[in-house]
């Protein structure tokens, strides 16, 4: 949103769905950066500048797949909105570092991700 706000990673086996959550998070003033593989998510971790994961839970779940899951590992702040079948209406927590979304609800995503960078600010200010 402002400088020094988060970087959102967008991964997700549909290019429409990137694109449509990468129009709806830019226009809300996230700073988004669409990754087609972990390898390039790598990367931005790696610099320090991604802070949330917006994925789709067929990528992140995949069971002979698991670069996502290990990205995850290598990274623990990389915080994620996972995009599920879900409540449609609602997110929820899975865990300190992860919301659970239904893909449909662009609202929800954008509502998470700001629940998300408000957990890191707060974990700033007290860290």
């Amino acid at each position: 949103m402002t400088s020094g706000g988060p970087v959102i990673l967008i991964a997700s086996r549909s290019l429409f769905d990137r694109l449509l959550i990468e129009r709806e998070l830019g226009k809300a003033g996230w700073s988004v950066r669409a990754v087609r593989d972990s390898l390039a998510a790598e990367r931005v971790c790696s610099n320090g500048r991604a802070s949330i994961l917006v994925i789709d839970s067929g990528l992140l779940e995949a069971p002979h797949d698991p670069q996502w899951r290990e990205l995850r590992s290598r990274h623990p702040e990389l915080a994620a909105v996972v995009c599920c079948p879900t409540s449609r209406t609602h997110v929820q927590r899975t865990d300190r570092n992860t919301l659970v979304v239904h893909p449909s609800n662009r609202a929800g995503i954008c509502d998470a991700i700001a629940l998300l960078d408000s957990y890191r600010l707060e974990e700033m200010s007290t860290g």
